[in-house]
């Protein structure tokens, strides 16, 4: 067999699945943001599409098209919205003191091994600074809101808590 390689220019397109942290990251910065965001995004993931849920919940418009996310900032406060964290620990970790920034009640919720997941740590700093939380496991509810200050959260249990 004869095989001839030429030297051409490559072309081509390759889609590349986004990291599930940096779209959670890239959804909640969006969602608090001046003005409407769209996040590139053509393949999800039901933790992704739990994160859109849960900051829906918040206050914030969500729509999506065939390869991207748009974004509506959360524009009012939703007074005790139930937070569906699903089985994503990171929607939980990450939405916790987002809903105690901008609502003085809210409620959470999650199914799976989700309960057993820690956020002990992530509530105590909370609970020093301002909030108060029903249960360290969920099902939970918190209560008051977040005040300035320092947090001291240890990084060596989940750097989601970071």
């Amino acid at each position: 067999m004869d095989v001839t390689v030429r030297n051409t220019p490559l072309s081509g397109k390759v889609h590349i699945p986004a990291s599930k942290s940096d779209a959670h990251r890239a959804l909640i910065c969006a969602a608090l943001a001046a003005r409407p965001t769209e996040i590139g995004l053509a393949l999800s993931s039901e933790d992704i599409d739990v994160t859109a849920r849960c900051l829906t919940a918040l206050g914030a418009g969500i729509t999506r098209t065939s390869d991207a996310l748009h974004v509506t900032p959360i524009a009012g406060v939703v007074e005790d919205p139930l937070l569906d964290c699903g089985e994503s620990g990171s929607t939980l970790r990450f939405l916790l003191p987002v809903a105690a920034a901008v609502c003085a009640r809210s409620r959470f919720t999650g199914r799976g091994k989700l309960p057993q997941r820690p956020a002990g740590q992530l509530l105590y700093a909370m609970c020093a600074n301002g909030c108060s939380a029903s249960s360290n496991t969920l099902p939970l509810a918190l209560h008051g809101r977040l005040r300035a200050g320092v947090y001291k959260i240890p990084g060596d249990v989940s750097s989601q808590f970071i």
